[in-house]
């Protein structure tokens, strides 16, 4: 089911449910507007950041940050894009992927030349379910990188969200009169 999600909240459930272990070998900066909000399944949406928080922490080396942070994405006022998206980034200063191994990554099963044969585990699922379920949500994901050690990766996903005013006016609609002084010389 889909539902209106604070991105903040679901970052911070995420977190809290988070190895303590791992959380304390980085810092962790979140820059979230509490006032962000998506239209996403709740359950994917905290497996998509836990997913990139987990390959964050496991790439980037120990006392390097982690940034969570959330954004308007693309041109809001356009007719043609049915709603506004928020942009989520998970950003590391780890070994960042090399460019000719960026189509690849989101495929199933797909594993880095260099983690192959490297200390890092993992089955190569995350990225490709991450992108299933964003994708089943009506955004998009992709990742950028230079592929250069301590710049690190940047993966970003869309998801739709719901423009909605801080505030509402509190004026009725009335018409408004102009006329030009008579008096006036």
């Amino acid at each position: 089911p889909v539902e209106e999600l604070a991105v903040l909240d679901i970052v911070h459930e995420v977190l809290e449910r988070f190895d303590p272990k791992t959380v304390q070998e980085h810092t962790i900066h979140v820059y979230i507007p509490e006032y962000i909000v998506v239209r996403a399944n709740p359950q994917y949406m905290r497996q998509v950041i836990r997913n990139l928080l987990s390959n964050a922490c496991k790439y980037a080396p120990v006392d390097t940050p982690i940034e969570i942070s959330a954004t308007l994405y693309g041109n809001v006022v356009q007719s043609s894009q049915a709603l506004p998206e928020i942009c989520i980034s998970v950003k590391d200063a780890g070994p960042g992927i090399p460019p000719d191994e960026i189509p690849q990554l989101f495929g199933q099963f797909v594993r880095l030349r260099r983690d192959i044969a490297g200390r890092v585990c993992g089955s190569g699922l995350g990225l490709y379910l991450s992108k299933q379920f964003v994708e089943l949500m009506g955004g998009q994901i992709w990742v950028e990188s230079e592929g250069i050690p301590g710049k690190g990766s940047c993966f970003r996903f869309t998801l739709p969200c719901i423009a909605r005013p801080k505030f509402q006016a509190q004026t009725k609609g009335y018409e408004i009169y102009t006329h030009a002084s008579s008096d006036a010389q």
